[in-house]
């Protein structure tokens, strides 16, 4: 005769004998704790992660780069397979048109290259900092074994989140970065993880699904943005986007100003005498002193209090190598701060660019939209 006793009867039977359950009466081999929502796909991982490209422009009087992905998109009912990246890699057809895409760029591979073709698809926009370009993608997908991304509207999504983000920074190796969404504020979702020069373009993952384009960051305030795919979707298909918080009022001061300062300017200019050959000769006599006149070291000391937040890009539009930005960028020795480092970096190119003038330096700050503080250091 054989006695069968349940679990629960076992229970029961220890808990009479005054024995304590343990915690390997409550735990299973597997559990669930998310309702599923844990477990991702690994073929997303993998699929994302190929999609992603680096590239290059290189051209006599300047050279980009950045990062990108094969994406598919809708566009009017039509399926087309693109490349993604942003406005500041590549502004224009001019430059899609030189840019190379470098898939399968990572660990030892040395990656397989394609040329663009802005000649079959060329959409872009600086305010969204987005640019979708035509590609070969027969042998994207063919010969490179690479599926497109599907770019839609993203699915909801909250503040604490995960994201990931590949990336080609510094041009390197692919690689990336994991955190969490700090803020999501149309037509932006912000960021905490981790970027560098040449992460702009790629892709922001949530859950191993595309909801943001990667644009830009602020080193001051702390965070990383890209822009979310809704928002380039509805742009695309209407024309409109949702206006950054500051992007209405600061453009229409913007405008306002250029507009007083041409009246200013054409008033002056009517109120002249016939007699301006003296003053045509001053003014060549200035423009010539400006453009010879090197910034001093007190100057440089009290602008870099107010380029924190950009000071890289300044150094870029200064053409100063990056092997010095990333030099200065890595030095936490010698520079405390993000000001000493940018300090570091205007002296840097005192030091080596021949044509480290006023007006070279003015003319960089105002290219950067930053002509308050162009003219404030540096007045005409």
């Amino acid at each position: 005769m054989v006695t069968v006793i349940s679990t629960s009867n076992k229970a029961c039977s220890n808990q009479k004998n005054g024995d304590a359950l343990t915690n390997n009466d409550h735990e299973r081999k597997e559990v669930l704790l998310n309702h599923g929502d844990g477990i991702l796909d690994a073929g997303l991982l993998t699929k994302s992660k190929n999609a992603v490209c680096y590239i290059y422009c290189s051209k006599e009087e300047t050279e980009k780069r950045g990062s990108g992905f094969f994406a598919l998109i809708t566009l009017s009912g039509t399926e087309h397979k693109v490349i993604i990246t942003n406005n500041h890699v590549l502004c224009n057809k001019e430059e899609a048109a030189c840019a190379v895409a470098r898939f399968h760029y990572e660990g030892k591979l040395p990656g397989a290259d394609i040329r663009l073709k802005p000649e079959l698809m060329f959409h872009t926009n600086d305010v969204l900092d987005y640019t979708i370009i035509g590609c070969d993608a027969d042998t994207i997908e063919n010969r490179f074994c690479i599926d497109p991304i599907e770019f839609t509207e993203e699915d909801p999504m909250s503040v604490g989140d995960d994201i990931f983000i590949f990336q080609h920074p510094k041009g390197d190796t692919k690689k990336f970065s994991y955190q969490k969404i700090s803020r999501i504020e149309r037509p932006y979702v912000y960021y905490n993880a981790d970027t560098d020069i040449g992460s702009s373009g790629s892709v922001v993952l949530r859950k191993f699904k595309l909801i943001a384009v990667h644009s830009k960051g602020s080193d001051l305030l702390q965070y990383n943005k890209g822009t979310l795919c809704s928002e380039i979707l509805h742009h695309l298909r209407t024309g409109t986007y949702t206006q950054p918080a500051s992007f209405s009022s600061e453009s229409a001061c913007q405008k306002k100003k250029r507009k007083s300062d041409v009246l200013g300017e054409l008033e002056t200019a009517n109120k002249r005498s016939r007699d301006t050959e003296n003053t045509l000769q001053q003014n060549t006599f200035n423009d010539h002193h400006i453009n010879t006149v090197k910034p001093t070291e007190d100057q440089l000391a009290d602008l870099s209090k107010e380029i924190v937040a950009y000071w890289k890009h300044l150094a870029r539009k200064l053409k100063l190598p990056n092997c010095e930005v990333q030099r200065i960028q890595k030095d936490h020795v010698n520079y405390d701060d993000i000001t000493e480092k940018a300090n570091a970096m205007l002296l840097t190119w005192l030091e080596l660019d021949t044509n480290a003038y006023v007006s070279t330096l003015r003319d960089a700050l105002i290219s950067l939209g930053k002509k308050d503080t162009a003219v404030r250091h540096f007045p005409m």
